[in-house]
């Protein structure tokens, strides 16, 4: 039998305005998708 691991997260943008919630099987990597859309739109 496998086992899988996922976790639900809450993040939030840098002004702590919005809050996005999800379901993910690799939480590192959802962090740092998070972090990289924001700093690409910031710069827009």
């Amino acid at each position: 039998m496998q086992t899988h691991s996922y976790f639900d997260y809450i993040l939030t943008n840098k002004n702590r305005t919005v809050l996005y919630t999800g379901v993910t099987n690799d939480l590192s990597r959802r962090v740092w998708v998070h972090k990289e859309w924001r700093d690409l739109h910031e710069e827009l």
